[in-house]
Formats: structure tokens, sequence, C-alpha cells
């Protein structure tokens, strides 16, 4: 058996500004994996 989540969220402002992070977690019998990731950009 093997359940996974992943959750994100994105925003950008009116300033160009963004910002984004993700989170995923994978469960098994006999194991349990974990990621992250957070970006922030300036866009021109």
């Amino acid at each position: 058996m093997l359940g996974n989540l992943d959750l994100g969220l994105q925003a950008v402002t009116r300033d160009n500004l963004e910002i984004k992070v993700e989170y995923g977690l994978n469960v098994g019998q006999d194991f349990l994996s974990q990621r992250g990731m957070a970006r922030f950009a300036v866009h021109f």
C-alpha cells in the first residue's frame, strides 16, 4: 500500500514578485519519503 500527498502554493504580486512553495509526502509500508521546494523570483 502506498500513500501520496502533494501540496503547493504560488503567489504573484502586482510588483512582479513571485513565491512558490511545494511539499510532497510518500508513505509505504516500509518507507517514508518527504520533499520540499521553495522558489522566489522577480519578473522584469
